[in-house]
């Protein structure tokens, strides 16, 4: 049911949940299928019999730049850290219902677009591609989370560091290096999830009293993590703020400090935006 709002006639209830939309002609004979999939969203390409597979080319917003890699996989790089789309899954369906794999790959058409090709594909059958990434999942909790660095370790495994809130409730681990928020309105946190993305393998808060957040993450190859992040404490008597970059290493499961160093500044850049403390 969708009681939104004061006018009634917007109500609505006894709304049908469905699997799936197709989106029908958003070319000729080439129709989008939307569906969730455990837990994340996916689409299919539905090309009817004598559809171009040329026609179709998707544009992307938001990323650096984009290339191919040695898997046939297509790689977004963004701010964040790199995006991940596997070689297509595609497939032929013939007139009696009857399917026949069939090999698709990525083809690059400028600096944020892309297509597809096929080869010896019979245009008299219906052909099915099915782009996905490889895992996508949800991280934060109930208020604003914004994660500024994003790295994979040796296992796959992405490791990824920001800030949470103070009402954001974000989700720590068992364990972990500090598990409550330590005042002030952000705190630095860093979170791994498992190469699936399907579970918390440890998340951990970095801070204290004032405002901090984690900018930048490197992995050793024993696991080992090294963590900048920025601690921005109150008026000092001359009423200029401080800024302490410091410099972390965390053993590979994030429950103890190895060391810990700092320095001080008077300017930061955070996701290239530049502000300044004025004395």
């Amino acid at each position: 049911h969708y009681f939104l709002g004061n006018d009634r006639d917007k109500w609505r209830s006894d709304v049908s949940l469905y699997g799936a939309v197709r989106y029908r002609g958003i070319l000729p004979g080439v129709d989008v299928l939307a569906r969730e999939h455990d837990g994340h969203f996916e689409y299919d390409l539905v090309l009817e019999p004598g559809a171009e597979l040329d026609d179709v080319e998707i544009s992307v917003e938001g990323i650096d730049r984009m290339h191919i890699d040695s898997d046939g996989a297509l790689v977004l790089e963004t701010t964040l850290g790199p995006v991940k789309m596997p070689a297509p899954p595609s497939w032929e369906e013939g007139p009696s219902g009857e399917k026949s794999p069939i090999a698709c790959r990525y083809v690059l058409r400028g600096e944020s677009r892309f297509g597809f090709e096929t080869a010896r594909r019979r245009h008299d059958w219906v052909l099915v591609v099915d782009p996905g990434l490889v895992w996508a999942t949800y991280l934060g909790g109930t208020h604003i989370d914004l994660p500024l660095t994003l790295t994979v370790d040796a296992q796959g495994a992405a490791i990824i560091v920001g800030w949470t809130s103070w009402v954001s409730k974000f989700p720590t681990t068992p364990g972990a290096f500090n598990r409550t928020f330590n005042g002030g309105n952000w705190d630095a946190f860093v979170a791994k999830l498992s190469p699936t993305g399907s579970s918390l393998v440890y998340s951990t808060f970095l801070g204290g009293a004032g405002r901090e957040w984690a900018m930048a993450l490197a992995v050793d190859s024993q696991g080992a993590g090294y963590c900048r992040w920025v601690d921005r404490f109150g008026k000092l008597p001359n009423h200029a703020s401080s800024i302490r970059h410091k410099l972390q290493r965390h053993r590979p499961d994030w429950r103890r400090l190895r060391y810990a160093t700092l320095t001080h500044g008077r300017e930061t850049r955070l996701l290239d935006f530049p502000w300044r403390e004025h004395g």
